[in-house]
């Protein structure tokens, strides 16, 4: 995942995890350290409330990994610039 992503507010952001290691991968998804979603493919409502971090966490019988990424709005960028 890349470790930014800009959205515009009220739009959606989807959020892709992918893993090898077989076709038992386990996919979790946390959203500020809260277990929110299980599956490769997270999708949210652009809005203040959803925005932060994101993070996937795959196992599967050969060990776990994870990524993080950043939701920001585009707004939130130009306001700090401004």
């Amino acid at each position: 995942m890349p470790p930014v992503i800009l959205e515009v507010n009220g739009s959606m952001a989807t959020f892709n995890c992918t893993a090898g290691g077989g076709p038992y991968n386990i996919f979790e998804w946390y959203f500020m350290g809260n277990m929110v979603f299980t599956g490769p493919v997270y999708t949210v409502y652009v809005n203040p409330m959803t925005f932060g971090e994101y993070t996937c966490q795959v196992s599967n019988d050969a060990g776990s990994g994870s990524s993080t990424s950043t939701l920001f709005c585009e707004s939130q960028l130009l306001d700090c610039i401004c």
